[in-house]
């Protein structure tokens, strides 16, 4: 994939605003009132000690030492450890509850969106790439984790630190906090400007590490195809293109960050300097003391500390409002609706195509035209076609992970538009060419962990496909618990096989596909399952997409597609009558596998 395609596939244009991010938010905090209300209270205690303390320090100036009452100076001292000393106590208790409370708010988040995720319709991961989602479940989820635990509540903190400031500094000399008011849009100015510069940065980092992940993930993938085509030096190219435009962005960040500190502390200098200049010059008009003027100042040095500490969070701000923004995206994708009506007890497996068509987009070309098809309860039928004739397609719709015209396919005499997807799809399994086999047992990856079905079901249908010697390597591992590895990587791809033959026997579903089946099946193994295949079939509706025609030669029907539409429908027997396209396809084969033979 090449790095201008992802570029584009994560431009960020969106202006993320606080106002909806917090609005976001709302529902997933209001759950814990009491929580929130003790972070509240905590928050309060705290930064009112904070502002009390320089007022306790120019009070023991100008009633204790200046007046040289040495008990006031007493009094005072004991009052400013008190205060300390419960500043710090509110302090923990603000960072423990507020730690608490974000992780709960984190753990719903990312909960609600795995379990989100599980439920969204196929033509979403159709069109996502697998490292974009990955990069919304981990990345995001991490990005807007590291604000709710860190940021978020220490963003607030110096907001009302900085508000309670400049309350106290009106208090204390409201004409000396006029020089104050005078820096202040500077201030902003200035700081508004850089902030800009850091969103653009930070939101434009963040689609460039969904990029990486989406390139990351797809290589990965692909690694034997990039190690048998040599392409490895085109796709490490790619990769140091994405990460070398990741590392500018953030060295250009880090530039503005450099910028920004030094502007602060000049203010800083400036604001002090003048304020000391300003209230020695008017001492007497302002009405000030010496104590007061000293708590000003350390009230004012420490009005840019809760300001610095908003702007260090400001990037990390940014970041989560990102995340938040391809999080809260990614749970509005309208999930599978699983409405309409359960399957009941008497679902039988007849199946009725009538006049379908189907596209995967309005702008996309038919794959499917005008198919009249009707399937028995209980009758196997075989589908042939050359690759893209729309075999799999078919499959797709009556699994419903597509929607179809209202009455244009019929399951059980029932249009599959009013069927609930997960009942009907309990009563269908499909086996693949490539199955996908679970970290675990051989057990559980036969159950699926599926409550109904027990472990001696399992073991005998493991047994029906001739996995004894299987079950035999598991219990004499060192980990049987752990017997496969990840993606099956100790098994071939025939035993995979064999495992997803002893998962549909194990589930015993009225509506059977076999798509391509035995295709990555090596003879000998074939034979060992054409017996339980045949048993499978024997019973229930089946669908087979094959091949090999000498596989489906006992079928009830053969169904030949091509580009979308039916050629011929019939038993074998009556298709090689025909003497049309599939006599010419099987004769061909039967050719085929006379020259192998010979060989």
């Amino acid at each position: 994939m090449s790095s201008n395609y992802l570029n584009k596939s994560e431009e960020v244009n969106k202006e993320y605003k606080v106002i909806e991010f917090l609005k976001k938010l709302y529902p997933y905090y209001i759950k814990y009132k009491f929580q929130v209300i003790l972070v509240l209270v905590s928050l309060a205690i705290y930064t009112f000690s904070g502002r009390i303390l320089p007022i306790i320090f120019g009070k023991a100036i100008d009633d204790g030492l200046q007046a040289g009452n040495l008990d006031k100076l007493h009094y005072f001292a004991i009052a400013y450890l008190l205060f300390e000393f419960s500043r710090s106590l509110f302090y923990f208790l603000e960072f423990y509850l507020s730690q608490k409370l974000s992780n709960r708010v984190l753990f719903d988040i990312r909960t609600k969106l795995v379990n989100h995720v599980q439920k969204l319709p196929i033509q979403y991961f159709d069109k996502t790439p697998v490292g974009k989602i990955l990069t919304r479940m981990t990345n995001d989820v991490n990005g807007l984790g590291d604000f709710l635990t860190q940021g978020f509540t220490g963003i607030l903190v110096n907001l009302i630190e900085i508000i309670t400031i400049f309350i106290s500094l009106a208090i204390l000399s409201p004409k000396l906090s006029l020089v104050t008011v005078l820096y202040t849009p500077i201030i902003i100015v200035v700081s508004i400007a850089l902030s800009k510069r850091i969103r653009t940065y930070s939101r434009a980092a963040k689609g460039k590490m969904s990029n990486i992940n989406t390139h990351t993930a797809e290589t990965l993938n692909g690694i034997k195809i990039i190690n048998l085509y040599n392409h490895k030096s085109r796709t490490f190219s790619n990769f140091s293109n994405l990460t070398d435009e990741y590392f500018n962005l953030n060295y250009s960040l880090i530039k503005v960050f450099a910028l920004l500190w030094p502007s602060l502390h000049l203010f800083n200098l400036a604001i002090t300097a003048t304020t000391l200049a300003v209230g020695a010059f008017f001492f007497s008009s302002f009405n000030l003391t010496v104590g007061t003027l000293s708590a000003f100042v350390l009230l004012l040095r420490s009005f840019f500390r809760p300001l610095r500490g908003i702007l260090e969070r400001y990037s990390q701000f940014q970041n989560s409002l990102a995340s938040a923004d391809r999080l809260f995206e990614l749970l509005s994708v309208e999930q599978e609706t699983q409405v309409g009506q359960k399957t009941k007890s008497s679902f039988t497996g007849d199946i009725k195509f009538n006049n379908l068509s189907f596209r995967y987009g309005q702008d996309l070309p038919l794959v499917l035209k005008n198919i009249n098809l009707d399937i028995k309860n209980k009758q196997s039928l075989a589908i042939v076609g050359r690759t893209g004739s729309g075999k799999s397609t078919l499959v797709s719709l009556i699994q419903k992970f597509y929607p179809v015209a209202d009455n244009s396919l019929l399951i059980n005499d029932l249009c599959i538009n009013k069927f609930q997807a997960h009942s009907l799809r309990s009563k269908i399994n499909v086996l693949q060419q490539n199955n996908f086999i679970f970290k675990g047992t051989l057990e559980d990856n036969v159950t699926l962990l599926n409550p109904n079905i027990s472990n001696e079901t399992a073991i005998k249908a493991l047994k029906t496909v001739q996995c004894d010697y299987l079950l035999d390597r598991q219990n004499a591992s060192d980990n049987p618990k752990q017997f496969i590895e990840e993606n099956g990587s100790n098994l071939s791809v025939g035993e995979k096989q064999l495992i997803a033959f002893a998962r549909i026997i194990a589930f015993n579903p009225e509506i059977l596909v076999l798509d391509e089946a035995t295709a990555n099946i090596d003879t000998n193994t074939e034979k060992l399952i054409q017996a339980a295949t045949e048993k499978i079939i024997s019973g229930r509706t089946s669908i087979i997409i094959a091949h090999r025609l000498s596989t489906i030669v006992n079928s009830d029907k053969i169904l030949l597609l091509d580009n979308g539409e039916v050629l011929e429908y019939g038993s074998h027997q009556e298709l090689l009558a025909l003497n049309g396209h599939y006599h010419k396809l099987y004769n061909q084969q039967i050719k085929s596998s006379l020259i192998e033979s010979q060989v």
